[in-house]
């Protein structure tokens, strides 16, 4: 079994991250956007590493929470170095479904399951 470092952030109950220890030794730096939003920085080759995790609203989450959410996640987007690689992970609480291959939003065509929630139409904007 491989050990594992926590490193907490600034009191904050969440979110704290769990490295193994020669992945906590890379970390550059890091960021607590939201209690649902949590970038970090990782040194790497060829290219430096940014990964968002997210913890996306459910649906009965109100509009205002919703709103903030989905405003702060392409904010963080934007504020990643150009030359970095970029991996946004996590749990949008969304569904995106099986679209026809004309529909404007398309991420997956016709090989999603079901059909497209609000939160997935949202997902989709932002992708």
């Amino acid at each position: 079994m491989r050990s594992l470092q926590t490193v907490s952030f600034s009191n904050q109950i969440l979110p704290q991250l769990f490295t193994h220890r020669k992945i906590a030794e890379t970390i550059v730096g890091y960021e607590p956007i939201s209690d649902r939003v949590f970038v970090v920085r990782l040194k790497a080759k060829p290219r430096n590493i940014t990964l968002i995790q997210v913890y996306g609203r459910t649906t009965a989450a109100t509009g205002e929470e919703m709103e903030r959410f989905y405003q702060g996640l392409p904010q963080s987007v934007k504020q990643v170095p150009k030359g970095d690689m970029l991996l946004v992970m996590g749990d949008f609480n969304a569904k995106v479904g099986r679209r026809e291959p004309s529909a404007m939003s398309s991420a997956v065509g016709l090989y999603g399951l079901g059909e497209t929630n609000e939160l997935g139409e949202q997902l989709e904007d932002i992708c």
